[in-house]
């Protein structure tokens, strides 16, 4: 690949040496492009450069019975209760 791209820009005088990712930045950075040529170029080269948020669940629900809990963990569980959630430290040990 990287030979024919070789082969291509000694065949054409003045051909842009960059990739296209560099190229759609070099158009989209020139004020001598018209706009429209400008946004577009911005609008195809922005996934490359701030690539889109992927989703994400979150499963909170308990994996483990009340009867599996020790009394510390159980009683740490029901002083969390009153509190604002977020709010306070979450217990600690094993994940």
């Amino acid at each position: 690949m990287a030979a024919a791209a070789q082969a291509i820009a000694a065949a054409i005088p003045g051909a842009f040496e960059g990739d296209a990712h560099a190229l759609l930045v070099a158009i989209y950075k020139n004020p001598k492009q018209p706009i429209e040529l400008r946004l577009d170029a911005a609008k195809a080269a922005i996934r490359f450069e701030k690539p889109a948020l992927a989703s994400t669940t979150v499963d909170a629900s308990l994996r483990r019975s009340p009867a599996d809990f020790t009394d510390a963990e159980l009683a740490i569980l029901v002083a969390g209760e009153g509190r604002e959630a977020g709010a306070g430290e979450a217990p600690c040990g094993p994940h």
